[in-house]
């Protein structure tokens, strides 16, 4: 039921969003009333500033999921069995859980990130060794790459101002920064 709520309340935000759009295409005083790329009250930005204002919000993206990733959030069960299977994959090249002392088990089950969290997080431990703080750079990444594909999403349909908001409230909504600093798929996955 939840699932099917949730979904219900996107499709309905997005077509909300969609119709605010189609609303505001209309550029007053055109004849043809085409999307010409910008809304009318943003037509005084231009379009190198806009960088500025998407570095200014993964700037303070950054501020809250960057500092001290070694010891906030404290490690979870499920973070450190992919940890797990990371190091295995750096140190023994074996995408598995377990340790050569006891035996692998290969595509367990359990470990349900994918390789879009593994590979990378291997990546980091094969240059630098085992350590929390540089596979939860990996997943702040993530995060930025999550608020940079948001500004696309938003700013042409709601403007670059309310694009970058968006990112802001994105970042101090309950759970954002847990998520983006701990090593769980829910970042990637979006």
């Amino acid at each position: 039921i939840k699932s099917t709520v949730f979904t219900a309340l996107a499709l309905l935000g997005i077509w909300r969003m969609l119709r605010m759009a189609g609303d505001r295409t209309k550029t007053p005083g055109t004849e043809t009333g085409r999307y010409d790329g910008a809304f009318a009250e943003e037509k005084d930005i231009p379009a190198g500033r806009r960088w500025i204002w998407l570095g200014a919000a993964l700037v303070v993206a950054g501020l809250m999921v960057f500092p001290r990733l070694y010891a906030y959030p404290r490690a979870e069960p499920d973070e450190i069995h992919h940890l797990i299977v990371a190091r295995n994959l750096a140190a023994y090249g074996l995408y598995a859980t377990g340790h050569p002392a006891v035996g692998f088990d290969k595509f367990e089950d359990y470990d349900s990130v994918g390789p879009p969290v593994i590979l990378p997080i291997a990546g980091v431990f094969k240059a630098a060794g085992p350590i929390l703080g540089g596979a939860r750079v990996i997943m702040a990444l993530y995060y930025l790459a999550l608020c940079a594909a948001l500004f696309a999403l938003l700013r042409p349909i709601l403007g670059t101002r309310s694009a970058m908001v968006g990112i802001v409230l994105m970042t101090f909504a309950f759970g954002s920064v847990y998520l983006g600093r701990s090593l769980y798929g829910e970042v990637p996955a979006l």
